[in-house]
């Protein structure tokens, strides 16, 4: 990195990035992995679960994060919000597509020195597909304890939405009435055409 300008660093991590994400969706194909943009996905029986790939732009490092969701909480979401035309997208729209919930953290690695990782690839590839795919807490209890919804309101949306899924229906209104009434606020602010929060479309929602 010293005999570099940060310019060039980032323009050599840009690179591996591409070829990283290349060669491990390249492997992961016949474990039914798939890719789309720069993550990548698989269903599961009524799970979707996504990897990315992070190879740091200012670092010797790359991060891998596994991220697991429900297929059943991006429904809830458009049924709220009204957004009929995202039922009709391609499953791995679920990935990155704008108005989606945010998958759980299920579980990460950081491999250090990676330039200096002969088989980085080999070795993300094998970490991906030792990972035991199967969740036993209900999603509401894993997004509720996460710290990051603890402590600055992430996952608020997708916690509702597994609510609801559960058939908790008390609690879903609980939750999104703290944060439409401003008693809680949320990291990720999501809004309708009409300029109402998820959270006022989704008290409405659970009145039917």
């Amino acid at each position: 990195m010293d005999k570099l300008s940060k310019h060039a660093f980032t323009k050599v991590r840009r690179e591996l990035s591409k070829s990283t994400l290349k060669e491990v969706s390249n492997q992961l194909k016949s474990y039914k992995w798939k890719k789309y943009q720069y993550m990548l996905w698989k269903q599961t029986n009524d799970l979707f679960w996504t990897v990315n790939i992070r190879t740091h732009l200012n670092a010797l490092k790359t991060t891998i994060d596994l991220g697991v969701k429900p297929l059943e909480i991006d429904n809830i979401l458009w049924n709220i919000m009204d957004i009929k035309e995202n039922h009709e997208m391609p499953t791995s729209f679920r990935s990155v597509g704008a108005f989606t919930c945010t998958e759980y953290p299920l579980d990460s690695i950081t491999y250090d020195n990676d330039v200096e990782n002969d088989d980085l690839v080999g070795e993300i590839v094998h970490w991906i597909t030792n990972r035991y795919l199967e969740v036993k807490s209900p999603f509401s209890a894993l997004y509720r304890n996460h710290p990051n919804y603890m402590e600055r309101g992430s996952y608020a949306i997708p916690l509702v939405c597994s609510l609801i899924s559960e058939e908790q229906l008390d609690e879903a209104v609980q939750v999104a009435n703290s944060f439409e009434s401003g008693a809680k606020s949320s990291a990720l602010a999501m809004t309708n055409l009409d300029g109402n929060s998820f959270f006022f479309h989704a008290l409405n929602h659970l009145k039917r």
